[in-house]
């Protein structure tokens, strides 16, 4: 037994009301009633609430104890962390955990709320526990709460009103179950105690910016010195947000929490490439209530100006002279994915202190550094706090060398950090200086030079996967100019028109949720900076219609590791428990020659099963296509962007390029091919349409034909000319189409393609709209096909009826007396005759 179980506690829980969301003041996000607002470590001990008086003392009604509670740091309901329940119930058994000792009033109205997440469905039950000062052993036991499978958050209310004019003395939480439960998990995530309805509390005022700078820790953000007049009604703390206009409902984002009247808030960050912003400040009361929030009249402050990030001194990758990677690590492959454009691989050095990496600009190429951007390897962002970046015109570094920039904080996971340089000086080698155990782990690292601003490129290597109703887009930034923000593009046609989903992205990252299913979307992504918007990216398909799974002979690097079972062609064979383990650990592929041309549309993969670090042997595999077996300048479909999860198959979307017959999985350094299971998807160009027909309507064609299964869209053609060349004339979404307000007077021929993913396949047979001569001609039974048609065509007169007007398909004028006439019929009234049709050509 612990210090708890022999002294007397006492207790600072005297008021109503009393409130724990069970928040240490720190965490690795926070959220805000089950919403995340924020992600990173966050230390604030002014947030922190009061935690349990005992922790822990847990009875079970056998004297045996089952569960174990827990500060939990992996999910919240309000702040960085929860109380987490872990352990097994036994049938019937309860488990008391006991949390806090208390001396709270209790009044008419008073009411005892828990949120929760069940955890587990079955019989298990959650039951809040109390007891009053005036009879400390007796405990009293709400009902169960729901027992529903839920992993959302539950709000159970225990009216406390019939022992109004008590003190509540004790808190605990009961858990059981009427069987057996063997891995029980259950998260408290607040327990309030207040009277009546949640009360908000009076808003702040006077909000004012006392003061900002550009935050030294990234060169994107603005460091903001904030004040107002305290609220008047008791509050807990006060949520500020940083809003992008002066607009009801415009995007904000939470800047932090404090209990004082004033707070800085360092990293403020533009949502695209506006020049000012918005604060906001609401109070939270002791029971959670939320007052209206406070700003100012105008824009609270502008922006720091944008570094320049116009001219990187990298502009093309790989690396090539007459630039050079050089480092501590000999290892040349290894340094070299520090300059790869590529973030889910890292450098390493050969040693954990005093590594470094860096860049040679070559002879005569010294420069002024403006600005270093890097990525921390994923996971150990930690290795690279204060760590230097350092220019030099000495190759070993042994002389004049000089702090370019300092990694003064630990940098956020995923996503780049830009620090300003504003030393003058020129180099021409720069590096990265590892921290003592840092193994100078990095990413990626990228310098920037002097240089006027120029337009915004296109965004590099769109891609997505694809879950159930929701598309994941990443793309990597452009290599030279500078981006402020990204518009993602979206059309339901290949080509477009494209229309914005969403504009003022500041991530390269984006989820695209509710698509339709069986519905093809084609996306493009634009960059913009100060100057425009660049040209669109490539296009990217998204749920096309349904295709082939291909086939064909397997292809690859060959072998296995130690000559074992786990060969290539395992990767084909549909069993996510077999895969390939290659002979060697970087450079191995696997892939197949389709036979002939196909396109390929999506690509389905999952990664060797077993030990957990397997599937990341995947992270950074690229899968190719290529016009030749050795895959001589092939074009990349999909890199594997994270860790895929195991015994189920990653649908990835694939850049929308031309048709070839070889794919391929490229595994990354190291991979070993690691890879249990590859699919590529594709079709082939569309047959022709069959059975086309034209029917005549008046001045209208109106054309049907039988679809071809693969198609998405037809191209319905028109010419004047027997076999053409034929005129687009529409695009038609089903097997069907009129075209309207044509020449009575004049015969079209039709022809109709087939379109999918992989282009427009052949036209179908002609079909022949007639002019009104012809048709009449057809009709009475004469032959309008011919050079000379209807030229000396003889029909019995008998078979044409007096007063009908009979069309002539050309024209004709009659002169007499000065006067032209055109004639456009003849009419019979001469029963005796026998009439001859004829038409000139």
């Amino acid at each position: 037994f612990g210090l708890a179980h022999y002294v007397p506690a006492n207790s600072p829980l005297t008021t109503l009301p009393f409130s724990t969301n069970f928040n240490t003041g720190q965490g690795n996000f926070y959220k805000i009633n089950g919403t995340t607002v924020m992600t990173g470590q966050w230390t604030n001990l002014g947030v922190q609430d009061i935690l349990p008086t005992w922790r822990w003392i847990v009875t079970g009604s056998n004297g045996s104890k089952t569960v174990t509670p827990s500060i939990d740091f992996a999910d919240s309901y309000y702040g960085g962390s929860a109380l987490k329940v872990t352990g097994s119930l036994a049938a019937g058994v309860n488990q008391d955990v006991k949390l806090y000792q208390t001396r709270l009033p209790i009044a008419a109205n008073t009411t005892l709320k828990l949120v929760y997440k069940p955890g587990a469905a079955n019989n298990a039950q959650i039951r809040v526990g109390y007891a009053f000062e005036d009879a400390p052993g007796t405990m009293i036991y709400s009902n169960p709460t729901s027992s529903q499978n839920t992993n959302g958050w539950t709000t159970f209310s225990v009216p406390l009103g019939a022992h109004a004019g008590r003190s509540l003395a004790l808190i605990t939480l009961r858990f059981s179950s009427a069987s057996a439960i063997g891995s029980y998990t259950t998260t408290i995530g607040r327990i309030q105690v207040s009277n009546g309805s949640v009360v908000a509390p009076q808003p702040p005022s006077a909000l004012a910016l006392e003061g900002k700078m550009p935050n030294p820790e990234e060169a994107f953000s603005t460091t903001l010195r904030l004040k107002w007049t305290a609220s008047p009604s008791p509050v807990l703390y006060y949520n500020l947000y940083h809003r992008r206009d002066g607009a009801s409902g415009s995007p904000r984002v939470w800047l932090g929490a404090t209990p004082n009247n004033y707070f800085v808030a360092q990293d403020v960050r533009r949502f695209s490439s506006e020049s000012s912003g918005f604060i906001e400040v609401e109070a939270v009361g002791p029971d959670h209530g939320v007052s209206p929030p406070v700003t100012t009249p105008g824009a609270t402050f502008e922006f720091e100006p944008y570094p320049n990030l116009h001219r990187p001194l990298i502009t093309s990758y790989p690396v090539a002279a007459p630039l050079a990677v050089i480092g501590s690590n000999p290892d040349l492959a290894n340094k070299t994915r520090a300059f790869d454009n590529n973030t889910t691989n890292f450098t390493e050095a050969s040693a954990a202190s005093n590594g470094w990496v860096g860049i040679d600009l070559g002879a005569g190429n010294a420069a002024r550094v403006t600005a270093v951007q890097f990525f921390p390897r994923a996971g150990e962002s930690g290795r690279m706090l204060y760590g230097t970046f350092q220019g030099s015109n000495s190759a070993d570094f042994s002389s004049g060398v000089v702090q370019l920039a300092k990694i003064e904080s630990r940098p956020p996971q995923g996503v780049y950090t830009t620090l300003t340089v504003t030393n003058p000086g020129t180099f021409r080698y720069l590096r990265y200086l590892s921290p003592g155990d840092g193994w100078a782990n990095v990413a990626e690292i990228k310098f920037y030079g002097d240089g006027a601003p120029i337009p915004a490129q296109p965004p590099l290597s769109l891609q997505a996967t694809v879950s159930g109703t929701t598309a994941s887009l990443n793309w990597l930034p452009a290599t030279t100019g500078m981006t402020n923000g990204y518009t993602v593009m979206r059309s339901t046609v290949n080509g477009g028109t494209y229309t914005p989903v969403v504009t003022g992205l500041n991530a390269t990252s984006w989820q695209n949720t509710g698509l339709s299913t069986g519905v093809r979307y084609y996306y493009t992504v634009v960059a913009e900076n100060e100057l425009g918007s660049s040209a669109a990216s490539n296009r990217l398909i998204v749920s096309p219609l349904p295709t082939t799974k291909l086939t064909g002979t397997v292809i690859g690097t060959g072998g296995s590791w130690n000559n074992g079972p786990d060969v290539q062609t395992n990767v084909f064979d549909g069993n996510l428990a077999t895969f390939w383990d290659a002979p060697i650990g970087d450079g191995a592929w696997v892939g197949l020659n389709l036979g002939s041309p196909r396109k390929i549309t999506s690509i389905r993969y999952s990664p060797r099963n077993g030990a957990d670090n397997w599937p990341a042997r995947m992270v950074g595999g690229i899968f190719q296509a290529a016009d030749n077996p050795a895959f001589t300048n092939p074009v990349t479909l999909f890199t594997v962007p994270s860790v895929p999860p195991r015994n189920v198959h990653t649908i990835a979307s694939v850049a929308d390029v031309p048709m070839y017959q070889y794919v391929r999985y490229f595994s990354p350094p190291g991979g070993h091919g690691n890879v249990s299971e590859v699919e590529f998807y594709g079709v082939s160009l569309p047959s022709a349409p069959p059975s086309l027909l034209v029917t005549p309507q008046g001045t209208n064609a109106q054309l049907g034909w039988t679809g071809v299964s693969t198609a998405f869209r037809y191209r319905v053609k028109r010419s004047t000319v027997s076999g053409g060349p034929y005129d687009l004339v529409a695009e038609a979404g089903t097997t069907s189409y009129q075209d309207q307000n044509l020449d009575p007077h004049t015969t079209f021929y039709y022809v109709v393609s087939a379109v999918n993913e992989a282009g427009e396949g052949p036209p179908s047979a002609q079909a022949i709209r007639h002019d009104a001569y012809s048709s009449w001609l057809i009709a009475s039974g004469g032959t309008p096909q011919g050079a000379n048609s209807g030229f000396g065509e003889i029909l019995p007169g008998s078979e044409l009826p007096n007063g009908v007007r009979y069309m002539m398909s050309g024209r004709m004028q009659a002169v007499a007396d000065g006067t032209t006439r055109e004639i456009t019929g003849i009419v019979r009234n001469d029963p005796g005759v026998t009439v001859t049709l004829w038409r000139s050509t």
